[in-house]
């Protein structure tokens, strides 16, 4: 709430007091960095978390690097740099995930991964189903 409410500097202060932090409470201030457009303190948070971060630790940060990923500020490939850190550690993004990373690739013209992304959620299924 406070993050919402009062500043982000209070919710850090907050954030800071609490003894035991979860992937909750971890989500919930990267989530607070991301919508007030601090992607490096996000990011800053989500490396250093003590505990297993889930698909929506990724998904804030991902989402807000694609929104500032900018070919003149190299966030196309900070984007597509912490998609292959999803991939390391097993998550899977949804497919809203890979169209929004599909848009990011077009802007840097990664053909290569590009194709690894239709692979991965539509190609295998399509080339399953019309094999011959």
């Amino acid at each position: 709430m406070y993050g919402k409410c009062v500043s982000i500097s209070s919710a850090r202060n907050l954030f800071d007091k609490i003894l035991q932090r979860n992937v909750v409470v971890r989500n919930f201030m990267i989530s607070l960095y991301c919508k007030h457009n601090d992607v490096s303190a996000a990011k800053g948070l989500f490396e250093n978390m003590d505990v297993t971060p889930n698909s929506s630790s990724f998904k804030c940060i991902l989402d807000a690097l694609c929104e500032s990923s900018g070919a003149e500020n190299g966030g196309c490939y900070e984007a597509i740099g912490f998609y292959r850190g999803m991939q390391v550690l097993g998550v899977t993004p949804n497919l809203i995930r890979v169209l929004v990373l599909l848009l990011v690739c077009v802007g840097v013209a990664t053909l290569n991964l590009i194709k690894e992304l239709h692979d991965t959620r539509l190609g295998t299924t399509l080339v399953g189903r019309t094999s011959i």
